[in-house]
């Protein structure tokens, strides 16, 4: 679900330091170097000692439930969904193992089981705008995005500073066709310091490019393209700056490299799409706009276009 990029739930690694079970001192050294190779991007290597560390401790929850986030980020769903219940049978009220629950189970598209998990959250931690956070993520999956709103909305009021809600919620302004006020949504996200600034800048710079302010979002695009060149957001900022220019080739080449670091990355898809269709590769762009699709049910702008290009061919076709 990358709409720009549609944050899910994010991955702050909230783990308890031995509020529940004693644990060996083996197991919990074990634990600490995984834990880092995890905040690294080293899954792989944090699933090894998180094995070896489980091997000395096999009811030890904080190991159980990295291990549940590591099969997580390794795409091994249904182990994620193991380890992350195991912790929850053996702790309760470990709520956050039920919010990352959540979020696997929305990758499995078993939305119903999502939402029973993130309810549990919101009523036992009201204070917390995750939960709120999860829920609009699981309202924008069902396709409701009105209803996405007003869980963003209660996230904010309860964390003012809570930039992913912006940034959530200025996306599916967007997709409701209220551009203003999701470029308002989007500057409070960006106001905010945080990790994603890049993404935020970038969902700036192509609402704003495609909404009538062409020049302020070519700013940002042309920005992001020499800050991060090598990154999916950099390579479909030069997609972009080429496809501007019309080269369909180049466009389509910085669409490809993109797309070989994000096989889903919606905007990379879009340009390539675009390419293709210039380039008379009717069938290659309406792949890309299908999957696209595919992913996020609430693309009907994206619905649109396929049933303009599918029209204009068979147009063709008749003459």
């Amino acid at each position: 679900m990358r709409n720009f990029c549609l944050l899910l739930l994010l991955i702050l690694i909230l783990l308890s330091s031995g509020v529940f079970a004693q644990q060996s001192v083996a197991a919990k050294n074990r634990y600490k170097v995984a834990k880092n190779m995890f905040s690294a991007a080293r899954y792989a290597d944090a699933e090894k000692e998180l094995y070896e560390s489980l091997k000395l401790d096999g009811k030890y929850s904080d190991a159980l439930f990295l291990m549940g986030l590591t099969k997580w980020q390794l795409k091994q769903y249904d182990e994620a969904v193991k380890y992350l219940e195991q912790v929850i049978r053996q702790e309760p009220k470990y709520y956050t193992a039920r919010l990352y629950l959540a979020s696997v189970c929305l990758e499995k598209d078993e939305i119903a089981r999502a939402e029973e998990q993130v309810k549990f959250y919101m009523s036992n931690q009201p204070s917390d705008p995750s939960g709120y956070y999860a829920m609009g993520v699981i309202h924008y999956k069902k396709g409701d995005l009105t209803k996405s709103v007003e869980m963003w909305d209660k996230a904010i009021s309860v964390d003012k500073n809570h930039a992913s809600s912006y940034y959530n919620k200025a996306l599916a302004l967007y997709l409701l066709d209220k551009n203003e006020d999701a470029l308002f949504a989007l500057n409070k996200a960006f106001a905010i310091k945080t990790a994603n600034t890049n993404l935020y800048r970038f969902a700036k710079g192509c609402i704003n490019y495609e909404t009538g302010k062409k020049e302020e979002g070519l700013k940002d695009i042309k920005y992001l393209s020499e800050l991060i060149p090598a990154t999916v957001i950099g390579l479909t900022c030069l997609a972009i700056l080429s496809a501007d220019k019309e080269d369909w080739d180049e466009a389509l080449q910085n669409a490809d490299s993109a797309l070989k670091l994000d096989p889903l990355f919606q905007k990379a898809l879009e340009i390539k799409a675009l390419a293709l269709e210039n380039k008379g590769d009717i069938d290659g762009a309406l792949t890309c706009l299908e999957t696209i699709l595919k992913n996020d049910i609430n693309q009907k702008k994206i619905e649109k276009r396929i049933k303009t290009i599918k029209e204009k061919a068979n147009e063709d076709v008749g003459q």
